[in-house]
């Protein structure tokens, strides 16, 4: 049985090809682009319902009116989550939200996480050994960047536990990035 072709895929031969080709790089354009556009065009059909652009909007304006917020809040759990909690009950689309901080900013791991668990808000630490919060993607890539990021989809092994993508926007306090918000949006498989 042959597996669908992604996006990754597909530029990984087209890829292969103009090496193997030798092609002038208008010709190459010419030649990739329509099945680049059909290529990404299907991701838009993809196996899951994904959430709208003005869905995205207001998550993201929510997520980063939060963020100065977080700036001025002690950085415990006990101090974070009640900000966890009140982003849920505004986002009742949202499954969870993360204040993962950066470790060499402010010492030591703190990741606290508040989810959704049988139509109630639940919470856990996502500074863990088996999880390692520091080299996910949601994590790292706004961090390096100073840039907010949508996530592919993806299954949250040890974290949220479902198939889901995640909105980053990073946290500043005085200039700096202290960590990285989340908001969670857990995925529906399409019928």
């Amino acid at each position: 049985m042959s597996r669908p072709m992604n996006v990754r895929h597909f530029v990984t031969l087209c890829s292969r090809a103009k090496a193997a080709r030798r092609l002038p790089l208008h010709a190459w354009k010419a030649l990739v682009a329509a099945p680049l556009f059909l290529a990404l065009a299907a991701c838009q059909t993809s196996q899951y319902v994904l959430p709208t652009a003005a869905e995205r909007a207001g998550l993201e304006q929510s997520i980063l009116a939060e963020t100065e917020m977080l700036a001025a809040v002690p950085l415990t759990e006990a101090a974070i989550y009640p900000v966890l909690d009140a982003l849920l009950a505004k986002h009742p689309d949202a499954y969870g939200s993360t204040f993962a901080l950066d470790p060499a900013a402010v010492g030591s791991p703190l990741a606290p996480y508040a989810y959704r668990a049988s139509g109630k808000i639940a919470h856990r630490s996502l500074a863990s050994d088996s999880y390692d919060y520091p080299h996910q993607t949601w994590f790292s890539v706004p961090l390096k960047s100073g840039k907010t990021l949508w996530s592919e989809p993806y299954f949250d092994k040890g974290g949220g536990e479902v198939e889901m993508i995640t909105f980053s926007a990073p946290v500043r306090k005085g200039g700096r990035i202290i960590g990285i918000i989340t908001a969670d949006i857990e995925l529906q498989a399409r019928q």
